[in-house]
């Protein structure tokens, strides 16, 4: 049976630099946000069920989705946020199917940052990052310095606890050490994959 490893984690617990790693390492990754992200700019029905959820002005007027606007608008509001992964999940769904299809090794990585919330069936294996809360707001606010330690503790605590990622997970990984440390967890991984 193919195995299908889910790679999550909360925000800034690194989850997309295990990926990149095991990318580079020849593993076939399939990144859920960024293919959201270009199914949202490039579906013209997902396009068009947005636009009737949340006005046009998510989408700015050279046709890009205004990622700002459309996470402000979802952030304290759950209808909304359900909504929006009514339309964009299912979508996301049929486009991992399809590249699952087109793969030809026997490990595929899934970056689906959401795998505990929403349960994701796809998985045969739940690879979870871990890192301390420090660790994962020095990091948010490395890549968005405009954002204040309240916002991202909020963005923390909108997310599935480390509790449950480590009672659901097959795998853990720390992130807290050194980038090299990361690196010699996943390649013990690798060993038993390839």
């Amino acid at each position: 049976m193919r195995r299908i490893v889910c790679v999550t984690g909360g925000i800034g617990s690194g989850k997309s630099t295990v990926c990149k790693y095991l990318f580079d390492k020849g593993l076939p990754v399939f990144f859920s946000d960024d293919r959201a992200k270009e199914i949202m700019h490039q579906d013209s029905k997902v396009r068009d069920s947005i636009v009737a959820i949340f006005g046009s002005e998510v989408y700015a007027t050279n046709g890009q989705l205004n990622k700002e606007a459309l996470a402000n608008a979802i952030f304290n509001n759950s209808d909304l946020k359900v909504q929006l992964e009514k339309v964009v999940h299912p979508a996301v769904h049929a486009d991992f199917k399809r590249w699952c299809d087109a793969q030809q090794a026997p490990v595929l990585i899934k970056e689906t940052p959401l795998a505990i919330e929403k349960g994701d069936t796809t998985c045969t294996e739940l690879l979870v990052v871990m890192a301390s809360e420090s660790t994962r707001i020095t990091r948010v606010r490395e890549r968005n310095p405009n954002w204040t330690i309240d916002e991202i503790k909020a963005r923390i605590t909108n997310q599935a606890s480390d509790d449950d990622r480590k009672k659901k997970a097959s795998i853990l990984i720390w992130n807290d050490a050194s980038l090299q440390d990361l690196y010699n967890q996943i390649d013990q991984l690798l060993t038993k994959w390839i």
